[in-house]
């Protein structure tokens, strides 16, 4: 049954979230990708929403003069023309890019549209990698990665995982690197809408892949060892349905807290 739904998930996941992407979460996510820099792990990658943002985010730093102003909207084509003919490949806001999904069904319509990326843009799709790896578990040594992305993938986590999967973030970060985090949220407590959460966290979970609406995943960084001053709490309406998740969702950066290390886990230090 599990593998059932999981399939379906998969094969609504696009259509479902249209409307919030749209809206919301399409603007939402270049916002927050403008910060991946150098190395770049996604991690849940899912059906690739983020793939058309990283694309956009090339073709603008190839768009940049080289006196490093904006180029106007008008020349943004002919300015990335240039770029590429003067320097080979389009530049990059990052220097390498690993997407990770575990579920088989998500991963497929990733490289259904990496394969038509890689049509339009050669040189960006190929040099993107999808690896079969997920939380708590990933096949990277410590500190790989200078950005590790978390869109909406730490709710899917089981319970028991949480700890461990923080840890795992932890382990493959750059001692200076950061985490780019998009992640819903429980609600205010008491609140009608925590109330509503609270109504429809398990069917919700059994319906969606193992999403737990009430996850508090930016306490579960926190408590992990990152510094989440960075990360906002956000609310936006647009349905009964949408309203469910997005009642809080945590957005922004953060880092490895200050006299903690990337990479390796802090001496002495306990997971719970």
């Amino acid at each position: 049954m599990g593998s059932l739904l999981s399939r379906i998930f998969a094969a609504l996941y696009d259509s479902l979230s249209a409307d919030v992407e749209a809206a919301i979460f399409g603007d939402l996510r270049r916002s927050v990708l403008r910060g991946a820099s150098g190395r770049v792990l996604e991690v849940g990658a899912g059906t690739g929403e983020n793939l058309s943002h990283y694309a956009a985010l090339v073709a603008e730093a190839a768009a940049m003069p080289s006196d490093g102003a904006t180029a106007s909207s008008g020349n943004a084509d002919a300015a990335a023309a240039a770029a590429t003919a003067a320097t080979g490949p389009p530049l990059r806001p990052y220097t390498r890019l690993v997407m990770v999904e575990p579920n088989p069904h998500m991963r497929s319509r990733l490289h259904t549209k990496l394969d038509a990326l890689s049509r339009q843009e050669p040189t960006l799709g190929s040099a993107i990698e999808v690896v079969d790896a997920g939380l708590p578990s990933l096949p990277f040594p410590d500190g790989a990665f200078d950005t590790v992305v978390l869109f909406l993938v730490l709710c899917s986590v089981a319970d028991a995982d949480v700890a461990a999967a923080v840890a795992e973030v932890r382990r493959v970060l750059a001692p200076t690197g950061k985490v780019l985090v998009i992640e819903h949220l429980a609600a205010t407590a008491d609140s009608a809408a925590a109330h509503r959460q609270a109504r429809w966290a398990t069917p919700w979970r059994v319906l969606f892949d193992g999403c737990r609406l009430q996850r508090e995943s930016v306490a579960a960084l926190a408590a992990g060892g990152f510094d989440v001053g960075g990360v906002v709490d956000r609310t936006w309406h647009m349905n009964p349905f949408e309203d469910l998740w997005l009642a809080r969702v945590g957005v922004g950066t953060a880092v490895v807290r200050a006299g903690g290390k990337g990479g390796v886990e802090e001496e002495g230090s306990t997971s719970t």
